[in-house]
Order: structure tokens, then sequence, then C-alpha cells
């Protein structure tokens, strides 16, 4: 209960901050009230402090996903909002996920049904696979195998957050908003670029490519601009690992230095006329470079959420709790 007023009031009084902040021009008051709306959304974690490791590092994602939508505001880049802007359509897009588009005619919302109701079948086959996971590393203790750990935990996090994806997708398709897709394969990239860039956390990428990399891009070279996101990815995810373990970690910055390096280094490789390999090999060497570095990822969140040793059996349990 306590959790759920925490996320309650802080979305009420971002929306009706956000609401005042459309309604102006410009001007210095417009400012303050954006960012009240980023403290307002910060606020969140304090909230929530007292609560479990694992309840405040989570509860960071939507207080991005509000300090985006600010941003989106201040610089008055806002998906599917009419001009002049509706209270009903506005409240929606408050509420929306990052990235949605309200169909309006009756044909395509019952195409949108449709399409939700085949990816509750990708649901339940998501659902089966993250069991039989839990249930082999509670009977085989996988986590006690530090290579074959690394993998296993990063598909088990990336079945979490796709299938979380997907009931949300089925749940706004029946009000009629589209989500778009957050996650296109990631197993199969061939490159880092392919990975970050196609593959991995599509909502947030779009989103940094308009309000980051384009802007940067626009004063300074692809290389830094593509630094700017990474660095700002970085920042991200290590508040992520701050919140849940209550103590600067560093690992996250590590990584998405490493990811952004290998980016641009496959980027000047490219240019400077690196032939495309086969795609098993290009598969299987990305594979290889993630294996080689993703415990800088994995670990902090592991450090707080313990993923890496759960079972069938902690699944089960939650979920009673809950």
């Amino acid at each position: 209960m306590e959790v759920t007023a925490a996320f309650l009031g802080v979305w009420t009084v971002w929306s009706a901050t956000g609401w005042l902040v459309v309604s102006m021009r410009s001007g210095v008051v417009r400012k303050l009230l954006v960012t009240s709306m980023v403290l307002t959304a910060c606020s969140l974690v304090f909230w929530l402090w007292d609560c479990s490791a694992w309840l405040r590092g989570l509860a960071v994602i939507p207080v991005l996903l509000l300090l985006g939508k600010a941003w989106m505001l201040g610089v008055r880049k806002t998906p599917w909002l009419d001009h002049p802007v509706k209270a009903g359509q506005f409240a929606l897009w408050c509420l929306a996920l990052p990235e949605g588009r309200l169909v309006s005619d009756g044909e395509s919302r019952a195409a949108l049904r449709r399409t939700a109701f085949l990816e509750c079948f990708r649901i339940l086959a998501k659902m089966m696979s993250l069991v039989v996971m839990l249930a082999i590393n509670e009977h085989a203790e996988i986590h006690l195998h530090r290579p074959v750990q690394l993998v296993w935990t990063a598909v088990v996090f990336y079945l979490i957050f796709s299938m979380l994806r997907d009931v949300l997708s089925v749940a706004w398709a029946t009000v009629g908003v589209e989500v778009s897709p957050m996650f296109n394969a990631p197993l199969i990239a061939r490159n880092p670029r392919d990975f970050w860039g196609a593959r991995w956390n599509l909502w947030f990428t779009r989103t940094v490519h308009v309000l980051v990399f384009e802007p940067v891009r626009l004063r300074s070279s692809a290389i830094w601009a593509s630094a700017a996101v990474f660095g700002l990815s970085a920042l991200v995810h290590e508040a992520i690992v701050v919140a849940g373990l209550a103590t600067l970690d560093g690992r996250m910055i590590l990584f998405f230095v490493s990811q952004g390096i290998g980016a641009t280094a496959y980027t000047v490789l490219k240019k400077r006329g690196l032939s495309a390999w086969p795609r098993w090999l290009a598969v299987t060497t990305h594979f290889c470079w993630m294996w080689l570095t993703v415990a800088l990822f994995l670990d902090p969140l592991d450090a707080f959420t313990g993923v890496s040793t759960w079972g069938l059996t902690d699944l089960i349990e939650l979920v009673l709790s809950s």
C-alpha cells in the first residue's frame, strides 16, 4: 500500500505540473516548473528508501521514464500529442510507456487487439522458459559455475524485462495504445553497434537519439555524439545501482565506457573498409565480447537483487507474497 501510494502521489504531482508546463510558451516560470518535475520524479526513490534494496533499485526505472518525459516537455519534443494538447490525451501520455501511439480508427484498433492476442502466446513461451531456467538453477546450482552463470543471468534479465514489456503492451492495447518493441533478438547481434543501436532497450535508444545524439551531432562529430549517449547510459544505470546498494559502485560506468569504446572501434574499422564477416562468425565474436565484459553490468545488479541464485521456489514465494 505504501509503495502504491508513493507511485500514485509522485505521478499525480508530476502530471499536474506537466499540464501547467504544456500551457505555457516560455519564460522563467516554465523552466522552474520543469525543474520541479525533475525533483518530483527523483523524490520517488527517497519515498521508497526504507523498502527493500531491489525495490529501491527498480524504482529508479520509472523515475528515469518521468525524467525523460520531463526533458521532452522542456525541449517541446512530445510524441503523439496534438496541439493544442487535450487534457485526456496528456494524462494518457504521462501514464504510457516511453513510446506509444494512440490508435484512433476502429480498423487499426481491431488489428492492434489481434496482435496483442498473439503476444499473449509469446508471454506464455517466455514465462515457461523462465520457469525452466529457474528450475535448472535450483537443482543444478548454475550460479556456482561462473562462466555459465553470466550467460544464465543475462538471459534471465532479458526474459524478465521483455516479458514485462509484452504484458504492458497487451494491457495498453485494450485502450488503443500501440507500444513499440523494446528488444529485437539481442542474442544474435553481430557487433556492439548492432546490439546497442538496433537490438537492446530500443526505447532508450530512440529517446536519447532525439534528445542527446542529434543535438550533439549538430555541434560536433558522430563519435562525440555517440560518446554522449554512452556516457548518459552509464550514469543512468549507475543511478539504479546506487539506489539499490546505497553506495557508489562504479562498475556500470566501466561497462558502458568499454561498450562505447567497442562500438566506436567497430565504426572506425567499418569506415576504413572492414569487410562483413559471415553471420555465424560475427554473432559468435560479439557474444564472446559481451561474455567477457558483461560481469561489469550484471554483478552490480545481482548484488542487490540476487537474481543469479534464484530458483523456482524463490519465484513461487515471491508471487505468493505479493
